[in-house]
C-alpha cells in the first residue's frame, strides 16, 4: 500500500516549509509529528496537496502552534479550514497565501470572529 502522506521539507533553520500531499489523520500524524518536532523557528506547512485532515491531524498542527509559537498554514483547501474551525483550533493555526509576506497580520482575538467580521463593515450611503 502506497504511503497515505507525504512529507518534504525546505529551509534553512529558523525558516522551514513543511510540504504536506496526502491523508493527514489519526493513522498518518505521527509521521508528520515526528518531522515537526525536529523544527524549530518558523514553520510554514504548504497544504496544497492535501486530500484530507482528521481531527487529529488538526489537533497535531494546533499542538505545534502552541509548542512553537510560529505555525502558518499555506494554500489550505477550505475542507482543511472547516475542520480547524469545527475543532475550535483554527484561532492557533494562522492561514497564509503565497502571495502574503512580511509579519503575520495582528488579529484582535478577543472578539468573536462573528463580531471581528461584522465590526469591517461600514453602513451603506
Amino acid at each position: 500500500m502506497p504511503a497515505r502522506l507525504s512529507v518534504s521539507v525546505t529551509g534553512r533553520e529558523g525558516k522551514h516549509t513543511v510540504r504536506l500531499a496526502g491523508e493527514l489523520d489519526v493513522a498518518t500524524a505521527p509521521k508528520l509529528s515526528a518531522v515537526l518536532s525536529d523544527l524549530r523557528g518558523a514553520i510554514v506547512v504548504d497544504c496544497a496537496q492535501l486530500t484530507f485532515v482528521d481531527v487529529s491531524g488538526a489537533r497535531l498542527l494546533a499542538d505545534t502552534a502552541r509548542a512553537n509559537g510560529d505555525l502558518a498554514l499555506r494554500n489550505a483547501a477550505p475542507f482543511v479550514r472547516r475542520v480547524l474551525d469545527c475543532a475550535g483550533i483554527a484561532p492557533l493555526v494562522e492561514e497564509r497565501t503565497r502571495r502574503q509576506t512580511g509579519p503575520r497580520p495582528v488579529v484582535d482575538r478577543s472578539k468573536p470572529k462573528r463580531a471581528r467580521e461584522d465590526s469591517n463593515l461600514r453602513p451603506a450611503d
